[in-house]
C-alpha cells in the first residue's frame, strides 16, 4: 500500500520505504502476536517463548548480583535447580514476565541514569532543511539513533545532540546543554536496520560541559535480555518535545528468526519517537525503535489517535500506532562487528570500546557518573572573548554571565544595571563589578507558553471581534473623515494603548505564541521554511547568552569599540524588524520600538542578513529570487519572495505609532514607494495568521494594528505624515 505524498513526515520522520517496510512485517507476523497476547491473557507463560531464550534470561537474572538473591527464593541458589530445558517453574517465569517481585526502587534510580544519557537529536541538512528525533550515547563517544534521523555525515556534521530538555522536580525546564556530533571522528549507518553510530564532541557547545557528566547505556550483544511477554521501557522525545518516559505498558510480543533482527511490540499509548532507545526491567538497551505499523482509513491515509486524518505537521506523536518495530542490539553490534576490520585504527578503537562494555556479574553495567560541585563564589574573569560556564548540580549546565551592560546610543537612556550582590574581580585584581547569574526563569516561562499553545484557541474570531469593537469604540472610522485626521486619531490610539513596552526578545516574547503559524510552526516571513519552536526558543537563548558573555569580554578587556560592534550587531536571531533599526532615531523610544511585537517576524537569518537595512522594492522583472529564496536586491532596493502582504502592514502601523522615525529618503522610505506598500496589502489579503498576530499582540502590549482591522483604511490615510524629512 503507498502512502498518501501529502501525508508524509518531515525531515528526521520516518520516510516512506522505512514505514512501508516495517508495516509489511508487522502485519505478516500480526497471528503470532495475536497468539501471545492470548496466551498472556491466560497466564500461559510456559509456552510463550522457546526454551532456549527462557533458560538465558533466567541464567541472567540469576547473574544479576542485585537481582539474584530474590531469583534464589524462588528457583534456589543455582541454575540447575530450575530442572531441565522445559521445566520451568510457573512462579519464576511469572516473575520474569510480569516483573512483580524485581521492581524495587532501584528501578527508579536506574531509569533515571538511563535517561540521562538520551538526547534530542537537532537535525540541521546541508540544504537548510530542520527535524528532530532522539538518541542516545552507548559509549564513551558514540551516538545511537535512527539511519532516517541522520542518513549521512552531512546531515550530522550541521546537527546537535541536546541534553536536559526535561522538566525537573518542580515542573520547571531543565537549563539545557547542546553537543555538536562529530562525523569525521566516527559515522557509521545502516539502512537496512534503519540504525546510524556518531561520535559526538567531548565539550559542550557554548559552555564547556564535558560529555562525560552525562554517562552512556552500554550495549550487550548476549542473549537473555528480554523474552516475548516482558515490558519494555522507552524513553524518547517525541515530536521533539520534552523528554518523555513509557513504562510497562509496551509488551514485547514477537522476536520474528525470519526475518530476523527485529522485536515487535505493542501498546496503544507507544507514540513514535525515531531513535529512542528500548530497554527492559532492568534498564538494559535491547533495541532501537524506528517505526511501525499506522492505523489507517480505507484510503490508506494515516490515521491520529483521534482517528482523523493525519498531516505532516502534526508529528509522530499524534499517529494511532497499531504495532511497532525496533531493530535488535545484537544485530546491530554485529553489523558493526563485522565491519570494525575495515575502519581506520581510530574508528577501530572506538568500536572496540562499543563493543566491550563494563559489567557487573552477566549484566552490563552504564557508569556511574560523579556530580561535579559549583565552583566559589567568586570567580577570575580572564580577559578573553570565550564563554564562561558554571556547573550547577545534577540538573545541568547554567550559563554564566558575570556582567549586564547598557550602552546609551543616540541619547538614549541608561537602564539600571541588577545585581544578585556576589561579585567578578579581573585577572589583575583591580576591578570588582556586579555578576549577574542568567537564570532559567524567562527559558521556562517561554516553553511553558508554546506547551500551552495547543490548549487554547489559535484565533477566536468572536472574542476578537468584541476586543476589537471596543478598541476603537472612541474613534472615528467613517468614510467622511479627512486622511490627515484619520491618520493623526489613529496614530494616537496606536500610541496611548501600547501600554506594556516589552524588550527585544523573540524568544520570550515573538516565538512561543504571537508568531505562530496555524499549524504551530513558525516559518520564515520572507521564504516561508519551517522552524520548530521549542528548537528556535532554545538556539535564542543560547546565542543571547553567548552574546552577553563576548559584550563582557571585551569591555573587560579595554576593547570599547569592539564592544560597540557587538552590540550593534547584537546576537544572530532568527527574527526580522521589517523597519531596520538603524532607521530609527534615538531616545527614549529606541527600545520600545526595537521591541514592538508588531513589525517584528520570524526569518531565516541568512535573510535577514542579505536584506540587511535596504528599503523594499517592487521589480517589474522579479524573476528568480536569489539568496536560497529571500528575493531580490540590487542595490538600495529589495523586493522579499513571500510575506509582502504582511511586510507592508507591519510598516504602515510602524508610520502610525512612531511618526518621524523613518525619514523621507533613499536609505529609508521615500514617500513615492508607499504606493508599493499599498499594492502589496491589497494583493496579500489579511490572513488568520495576522489576525492571530493582532490578537496575542494587543494582549502582551495593548494595542492594534489597525490595518488588520480595517484593510479598507489604508487608502484612506496619509501616511506621509508619519515619514520624517529627509
Amino acid at each position: 500500500m503507498s502512502l498518501n505524498p501529502s501525508n508524509l513526515p518531515p525531515v528526521g520522520g520516518i520516510p516512506e520505504d522505512v514505514l512501508s517496510e516495517s508495516e509489511s512485517r508487522l502485519r505478516q507476523r500480526k497471528p503470532t502476536r495475536d497468539a501471545t497476547k492470548e496466551k498472556l491473557k491466560n497466564k500461559d507463560y510456559r509456552n510463550l517463548d522457546t526454551p532456549i531464550r527462557m533458560r538465558a534470561r533466567a541464567a541472567r537474572v540469576m547473574g544479576d548480583p542485585v537481582a539474584a538473591p530474590e531469583a534464589a527464593r524462588i528457583t534456589g541458589p543455582v541454575l540447575e535447580s530450575i530442572g531441565g530445558e522445559d521445566e520451568f517453574p510457573s512462579s519464576l517465569l511469572e516473575r520474569i514476565i510480569n516483573g512483580e517481585n524485581f521492581l524495587g526502587v532501584r528501578f527508579f534510580a536506574l531509569g533515571q541514569r538511563a535517561g540521562r544519557a538520551i538526547a534530542r537529536i537537532d537535525i540541521r541538512t546541508p540544504d537548510g532543511r530542520s527535524g528532530s528525533g532522539t538518541g542516545s550515547l552507548v559509549s564513551n563517544r558514540l551516538l545511537l539513533t535512527n539511519n532516517h534521523v541522520l542518513e549521512s555525515a552531512d546531515w550530522a556534521r550541521g546537527s546537535s545532540a541536546v541534553f536536559d530538555f526535561e522538566d525537573d522536580l518542580e515542573n520547571k525546564p531543565r537549563p539545557t546543554v547542546a553537543f555538536q556530533l562529530d562525523p569525521d571522528t566516527f559515522f557509521f549507518t545502516n539502512k537496512t536496520f534503519d540504525f546510524t553510530l556518531v561520535a559526538v564532541k567531548t565539550a559542550a557547545l557554548h559552555t564547556g560541559t564535558s560529555l562525560s557528566d552525562y554517562g552512556f547505556n552500554p550495549l550487550d550483544d548476549s542473549q537473555g535480555k528480554v523474552t516475548i511477554g516482558e515490558p519494555i521501557n522507552i524513553i524518547q522525545h517525541p515530536s521533539g518535545l520534552l523528554k518523555q518516559v513509557v513504562l510497562q505498558e509496551n509488551r514485547l510480543l514477537d522476536l520474528p528468526e525470519d526475518p530476523p533482527g527485529w522485536l515487535h511490540y505493542e501498546s496503544d499509548t507507544m507514540p513514535g519517537s525515531s531513535g529512542a532507545p528500548l530497554f527492559n526491567n532492568r534498564w538494559e538497551m535491547v533495541g532501537l525503535h524506528h517505526s511501525g505499523w499506522p492505523k489507517r482509513n480505507e484510503q490508506g491515509q494515516i490515521l491520529t489517535v483521534n482517528d482523523q486524518i493525519w498531516t505532516r505537521d502534526m508529528g509522530e506523536l499524534a499517529i494511532k500506532w497499531i504495532g511497532n518495530e525496533g531493530a535488535r542490539v545484537s544485530q546491530i553490534l554485529q553489523i558493526v562487528k563485522a565491519e570494525q576490520a575495515a575502519m581506520d585504527a581510530g574508528r577501530q578503537a572506538l568500536v572496540t570500546e562499543l563493543l566491550t562494555p563494563p559489567k557487573t556479574g552477566t549484566v552490563v553495567a552504564p557508569p556511574v557518573v560523579e556530580v561535579s560541585t559549583p565552583p566559589a563564589e567568586r570567580m577570575p574573569v580572564e580577559r578573553t572573548t570565550t564563554l564562561g560556564v558554571q556547573s550547577v548540580g545534577s540538573s545541568g549546565v547554567t550559563l554564566t554571565v558575570p556582567l549586564h551592560i547598557t550602552v546609551s546610543l543616540g541619547g538614549a537612556s541608561p537602564a539600571t544595571t541588577s545585581s544578585t550582590g556576589r561579585t567578578v574581580t579581573d585577572s589583575d585584581g583591580d576591578l570588582t563589578i556586579p555578576k549577574v547569574v542568567a537564570t532559567d526563569t524567562e527559558r521556562a516561562d517561554s516553553l511553558r507558553e508554546f506547551t500551552e499553545a495547543s490548549k487554547k484557541p489559535y484565533y477566536d474570531e468572536t472574542a476578537d471581534q468584541t476586543k476589537r469593537d471596543d478598541y476603537y469604540r472612541n474613534t472615528d472610522l467613517g468614510s467622511n473623515v479627512n486622511a490627515d485626521v484619520l491618520y493623526n486619531s489613529l496614530s494616537k490610539l496606536v500610541n496611548s494603548t501600547h501600554q506594556t513596552r516589552l524588550s527585544y526578545k523573540p524568544s520570550r516574547h515573538l516565538y512561543p505564541w504571537v508568531d505562530l503559524q496555524p499549524d504551530l510552526k513558525l516559518r520564515s516571513l520572507y521564504t516561508g521554511d519551517i522552524y520548530e519552536p521549542q528548537q528556535l526558543i532554545e538556539e535564542s537563548f543560547m546565542a543571547e547568552a553567548r552574546f552577553e558573555a563576548l559584550l563582557e569580554s571585551a569591555l573587560l578587556a579595554g576593547e570599547a569599540e569592539g564592544s560597540l560592534s557587538l552590540l550593534e550587531a547584537g546576537p544572530l536571531y532568527n527574527c526580522e524588524h521589517v523597519v531596520p533599526r538603524n532607521w530609527f532615531k534615538g531616545g527614549p523610544i529606541f527600545s520600545t520600538a526595537e521591541g514592538d511585537l508588531h513589525h517584528l517576524f520570524t526569518c531565516d537569518g541568512k535573510c535577514n542578513n542579505f536584506r540587511a537595512n535596504v528599503p523594499f522594492f517592487d521589480f517589474v522583472d522579479f524573476g528568480e529570487a536569489v539568496m536560497q529564496g529571500c528575493g531580490r536586491k540590487e542595490e538600495n532596493k529589495f523586493e522579499p519572495k513571500n510575506g509582502k502582504g504582511a511586510v507592508s502592514r507591519a510598516v504602515m502601523y510602524f508610520l502610525l505609532r512612531y511618526p518621524g522615525f523613518i525619514d523621507d529618503k533613499p536609505a529609508e522610505l521615500q514617500a513615492a514607494r508607499l504606493q508599493t506598500l499599498l499594492q502589496w496589502h491589497q494583493a496579500e489579503p489579511v490572513s488568520d495568521y495576522e489576525r492571530h498576530r493582532n490578537a496575542a499582540i494587543q494582549e502582551k502590549q495593548g494595542n492594534r494594528n489597525p490595518l488588520i482591522d480595517f484593510p479598507d483604511l489604508a487608502t484612506r490615510i496619509n501616511f506621509g505624515l508619519g515619514l520624517g524629512g529627509a
